[in-house]
């Protein structure tokens, strides 16, 4: 299954910051295949999401936790 997400703000980190680019995101199997408007159509089988005014980034991923209580 693929699914492309079009038209969106990409939230990007290049290893140093995060920047905000308008660019295509491609989705196979549940992870980021590419990045950028290479990507298949939706005559290619692949569901487009359009995310115009929309930002698009990761999950937030184990963002609730308890472990600074167990440090004593």
């Amino acid at each position: 299954m693929q699914k492309k997400i079009i038209n969106g703000t990409l939230l990007l980190f290049d290893g140093k910051e995060f920047r905000a680019e308008k660019k295509d995101l491609l989705i196979r199997d549940g992870k980021i295949a590419s990045v950028g408007s290479a990507a298949p159509s939706e005559e290619e089988g692949c569901d487009i999401i359009d995310a115009a005014g929309r930002l698009v980034m990761p999950g937030l991923i184990n963002m609730h936790t308890h472990a600074y209580m167990t440090s004593m």
